[in-house]
């Protein structure tokens, strides 16, 4: 698709642009394949699955290089960006196998039984008690991140980010319809899964926050898309895909009646009471007749949206004693490692040894909420790493002055559910981390493709030739001339 700004590219270079160079159908394929297999599969956090995304990862380090080599326009410092890109999270994985030279557990046996017992005392090298069992998630889960840093890095068009986005959209669409079948069906846990007791699943999702969490991201995402491919063409809003994508946003934001969980569902609705606000203005903006006749449908769901979020706010509060338990053990656990944390996972495993007398039955795998999580897994160093991590792309797209709509849509909804950790712990599912990740390296990339012309997003060299001119591929290199 092509950027709002007027192109001075022929049709030789919107080809070249629009059309993905080997590089990006591996970058393309490689991401949507994890995204369906992460979604879709009832054990995201597999050893098999997660050996073959560690294989894939590992593959599109090559193609980085291939991205170098085929890119029709100049690249600058590729191979130093994409280093960059995950020298942080490289820093956490050195931080985990370090603490966990030595470990924090203690085996005692008694009466011909074995006991784990935890340690007295702390050191750097062993506070990460399942470091020998989690090592292989982890380091894919850091590969994972590598090869959403390309989305980044390698489309060269605003049409990339257009089709995979809208490709992902559709399977979340199917994934919706899907879950509401199990619903209906009354079915009491997901096919293929061993019963857990707990009956708050939502598809393959085995807590309906997660995917409360998972939805609030696609609601925006799919409210975008729509206004995109409305805008794009010179075609009537019937003739276009927009009304699919309108659908599936109302299908995620619906799933917010039937979610258990009342805190997810309150954040759900209300995010979507935020895109009916959107459509309104945007129904308003516009002549064709359509907007006109579903204008009182989307005031109607705002309303609905707005109240029913606000009320499922109400009786999310106050939390139960449980939940306040939880919280004091993961800090009691957070202040014995304050600066790097236990590792990931380890919640469940020293939960056990800080827990109130009123939990010894109580089993959870991880912390109550996400912020607790960070700090409990990776410390103040780790979370401070995060932090500044985010930090710097929102302040870089503030200081750029890139604000679209497009980009501020798909932000709005990462912003939702970074609100939403402080409450709960919706980055513990694998496809809400996925999406996370996948959504805001468009987002960003988004943001450079349109506020450059193609050829000038990857480079800070001044091109010579006036942009009104540059009707190839513009290059610095000499041709290399070759007689026989």
């Amino acid at each position: 698709m092509e950027n709002k700004t007027v192109s001075h590219l022929n049709i030789r270079d919107i080809a070249l642009r629009d059309n993905f160079t080997l590089a990006e159908k591996f970058n393309f394929g490689a991401i949507y394949l994890i995204f369906i297999f992460i979604t879709w599969l009832p054990y995201s956090r597999s050893i098999m699955l997660l050996g073959f995304i560690f294989l894939l990862c590992c593959a599109s380090f090559i193609n980085v290089k291939v991205h170098e080599r085929v890119h029709p326009f100049l690249i600058d410092k590729l191979l130093l960006k994409a280093a960059l890109l995950i020298l942080g999270p490289l820093v956490l994985l050195l931080i985990y196998f370090i603490t966990g030279i030595e470990t924090s557990l203690a085996n005692i046996s008694y009466e011909n039984s074995a006991f784990a017992s935890l340690k007295s005392s702390y050191t750097l090298w062993n506070t990460n008690p399942l470091k020998d069992s989690r090592w292989g998630e982890f380091l894919a889960l850091i590969a994972l991140f590598s090869l959403c840093t390309h989305l980044f890095i390698i489309p060269k068009s605003l049409y990339f980010i257009n089709k995979f986005l809208g490709w992902c959209t559709l399977n979340v669409g199917a994934l919706t319809l899907i879950g509401f079948l199990y619903k209906a069906t009354g079915l009491n846990k997901p096919l293929f899964v061993q019963d857990s007791g707990a009956n708050d699943f939502f598809f393959y999702f085995a807590y309906d926050g997660f995917w409360a969490a998972f939805a609030i991201m696609w609601v925006f995402v799919s409210y975008a898309l729509s206004v995109i491919e409305y805008e794009k063409g010179s075609l009537l809003f019937i003739e276009t895909s927009a009304p699919i994508y309108l659908t599936i946003s109302i299908l995620l934001a619906s799933t917010a009646l039937i979610i258990e969980a009342d805190l997810p569902a309150a954040f759900l609705a209300l995010s979507y009471s935020i895109v009916c606000y959107q459509k309104i203005k945007f129904f308003s903006s516009e002549k064709e007749a359509v907007f006109k006749s579903i204008k009182p449908y989307c005031i109607l769901l705002f309303l609905i949206s707005f109240l029913y979020g606000i009320y499922k706010l109400i009786i999310s509060y106050p939390s139960d004693d449980q939940m306040i338990y939880l919280k004091q053990s993961a800090l009691e656990i957070f202040y014995d490692s304050p600066i790097f944390g236990w590792g990931i996972d380890a919640f469940q495993v020293l939960s056990p040894f800080y827990n109130d007398a009123h939990l010894l039955a109580v089993h959870h795998e991880s912390a109550p909420t996400g912020v607790l999580s960070i700090l409990v897994e990776f410390g103040l160093f780790g979370a401070l790493i995060i932090a500044l991590y985010a930090s710097f792309f929102f302040i870089r797209y503030h200081i750029l002055k890139q604000e679209n709509p497009f980009s501020n849509n798909i932000l709005t909804g990462l912003f939702i559910v970074l609100i939403l950790a402080f409450f709960e712990a919706p980055f513990y599912s694998l496809p809400v981390l996925l999406s996370f990740w996948i959504l805001v390296f468009c987002a960003f990339r988004w943001a450079d493709l349109l506020a450059k012309n193609p050829d000038e997003v990857d480079t800070q060299l001044p091109l010579i030739t006036n942009y009104k001119l540059r009707n190839v591929p513009f290059v610095t290199k000499p041709k290399k001339e070759v007689f026989k």
